[in-house]
């Protein structure tokens, strides 16, 4: 859509980074563009114009000696410029790029509307408060606990090959256990289990439950569960 365009696009056609810019074939390419839109009788804005003129100035500076001393300060280099062209190239890349992700986003949310409509009277509390009577030691022990027991866990190998776990077996296998003791925790189901075998046995505890084979309990918030044989 402008000059900056064409130049993100002949460098990335050129496959180098932004900072290694071929500033004498990139030159060569971004006049004959302009040649092109001549010949076709487009109009060519003033700012293509002068990112040709920077361009060429760029081009030229280079071929000759630099001064060692430069008195006017308003005088910049040859490498000052490819520099400051470079950094307005970045920063122009960094706001296109911001708007390319926006308009994605745009695309994928503009079926989305958001509710205004608050909650009935009845409704807004439905939602348990989770955390209360929960003090800031009680979740520090939690977070202690879930990390002690990650660091004794061994080494996770179910990325290489798909552990199918049934539930009608942790089922069967908790009932096993009730046998010989009429209540079981759910830490002691699942000591050293995986994911999916905890989420099996979690499963497996509501399967229990729904069938009248056991009760399930917890006395605090984030607690553990406790199992308890109704057979």
């Amino acid at each position: 859509e402008g000059p900056f365009d064409l130049l993100l696009n002949l460098i990335s056609r050129h496959k180098v980074d932004i900072y290694d810019i071929p500033l004498a074939e990139i030159t060569e390419e971004y006049l004959d563009y302009l040649d092109n839109m001549r010949k076709l009788d487009l109009e060519i804005a003033s700012e293509f114009l002068l990112v040709a003129a920077t361009l060429l100035e760029i081009k030229s500076a280079g071929l000759l000696p630099q001064p060692t001393l430069v008195e006017d300060d308003d005088v910049l280099t040859a490498f000052e410029q490819r520099r400051l062209l470079i950094g307005r190239l970045i920063e122009y890349r960094k706001f296109k790029n911001s708007g390319l992700a926006l308009g994605v986003r745009l695309k994928t949310e503009e079926h989305y509307f958001q509710c205004r409509a608050a909650l009935e009277g009845q409704f807004d509390r439905v939602l348990p408060d989770f955390l209360a009577g929960t003090s800031a030691d009680e979740l520090r022990e939690l977070m202690e606990r879930v990390l002690d027991r990650e660091r004794v866990r061994l080494i996770d190998s179910t990325h290489i090959a798909n552990i199918k776990i049934s539930v009608e077996a942790k089922v069967d296998e908790v009932l096993e256990k009730l046998k010989s003791c009429r209540r079981l925790m759910f830490k002691e189901v699942t000591s050293g289990s995986g994911k999916s075998e905890m989420v099996a046995a979690f499963l497996a505890l509501l399967e229990l439950y729904k069938r009248g084979l056991a009760d399930i309990r917890q006395t605090a918030t984030f607690g553990d569960i406790e199992i308890v044989s109704l057979t």
